[in-house]
Formats: structure tokens, sequence, C-alpha cells
């Protein structure tokens, strides 16, 4: 039978006699390791089900020691209905402490006018951060003030809703602080105005090194380059 088994292998498989006797030898312990898990398996758990069942029945003494169940329910009747009176529903105490109770009406914050706001107060206002506020501020001065309210809206950023948000809280009123002394600038520091730009300043430079100094709001209609809308623009800035 031995010699049967070892030609097999050899014929099948490949295997040298050597190799053959070994693995004859080997085999046995493959199968027992084969079958050792599930037999370990359903060992643990039949005992894992037993400590269960008696840790199960154990609790539920424990629990019947503590908790016992009174005798008005273990006398309930099986079928039918029981009548339940309902539960009285308490009033909330808190319900009851604060009944009358009025909110106390919020505080009135002072009324700062728009021209007087600065980048930090600017942004109580919901909508306006430290970018937006700071944008206002800095446009406002090199204006040199708003002399109307839509002015707001030439700041990056801001809308409609938005201005109309900061004029609620900060009330607008025209404030010019700072003007342009026209004929004393030179053409550099006239450019500087967000209203002026650098060919403007130049033909109003010119000008009035040609023509003398400028007098009146009459004298910048004689530069034909300057349109009566933009002269009525920066005409609040200026000073003759």
């Amino acid at each position: 039978m031995h010699k049967r088994v070892v030609r097999f292998f050899r014929l099948y498989f490949g295997f040298s006699r050597r190799e053959s006797r070994g693995f004859l030898l080997v085999f046995p312990g493959l199968v027992v390791l084969f079958f050792i898990p599930s037999l370990l398996g359903q060992f643990f758990f039949n005992a894992g089900v037993g400590r269960y069942e008696q840790y199960r029945v154990e609790a539920q003494a424990i629990a019947n020691r503590i908790l016992p169940i009174p005798d008005t329910v273990a006398s309930l009747p099986t079928t039918g209905t029981v009548s339940v009176n309902p539960i009285p529903v308490l009033q909330d105490t808190a319900e009851r402490h604060h009944r009358g109770w009025k909110r106390p009406d919020k505080p009135d914050l002072n009324r700062v006018p728009f021209h007087e706001a600065d980048s930090i107060l600017l942004q109580a206002v919901v909508g306006v951060g430290p970018v937006i506020s700071s944008r206002i501020v800095k446009y406002r001065d090199r204006l040199g003030g708003f002399y109307d309210a839509g002015q707001l809206l030439e700041v990056y950023g801001v809308t409609e809703e938005l201005a109309a948000r900061i004029y609620e809280l900060f009330p607008f009123s025209p404030d010019i602080y700072k003007r342009l002394p026209i004929n004393q600038l030179s053409s550099k520091d006239l450019a500087q105005h967000p209203y002026i730009g650098v060919n403007e300043a130049r033909v109003i430079f010119a000008y009035r090194n040609q023509h003398g100094p400028i007098a009146r709001r009459e004298d910048l209609l004689n530069i034909k380059i300057l349109t009566e809308a933009w002269i009525e623009r920066i005409e609040p800035y200026l000073t003759f």
C-alpha cells in the first residue's frame, strides 16, 4: 500500500521518491490542522452559550431582588382593556415664574454720522468687514468727504443694499473736509484726486500757466476737453 501511494505521487505530481515519502509524513498533520479551527470554534461557541445563559439567569435574579414586580402589576388581567387615569400635566415653573415678565427694550446706540465713522465703527454693519470698511474710509479720505450719498456706491464691493444698511446705522449728511486749491497745486498733485485724471490735470495746469489763475467755474468751461458733467462732479472739491 505504501509503495502504491508513493508511486501515485511520483506519476501524477512528478515527485521524487524522497519527496513522495516526505509528503506522506506531512499529509496527516495537514489534515489535522485543517479541522482544528472548526473543532475549537464549536467548542468555544458551546462554552460561550453556556456562560451567556448562566449570566442571564443570574442577572434576572439580581434584577428581581432589586426591582420586585408589584402585586398590582402581576394581578393585571391578561385580556380586555385596562382604564388608566391620565397623568396630570404640571405647568412649567419657569413659565409661572416669568408670567407677566417683559423683555426690556434694547438701549439705543449713539447715532454717529457717516463722515465720523472710522473703519472700526463701520464693521458694526452686517456685511461690512475689515476690507470693505478700509476701502470706504480710504476712498472717502482721497475724495475729501462725500457730498452725495450715492458716492458710497463708487467703492468697490459696496452694493445698494449694503449702502442702505450703512446709512441706516450711520446717517448721511454732506461733509467735504478737504478741498483742492486749483491755482496752487501742480498737475501731479491734482491727479491724486480720484475724480481728476492725468490728462485733465495736465490741461488745467497748462491753461493756468497760459491764461492765469482760474477764478470761477466758467473758466473751466473754456477748456474744451472738460465736460459739464465732469466739472459739476469735481466742483464741490475745488477752491478758486
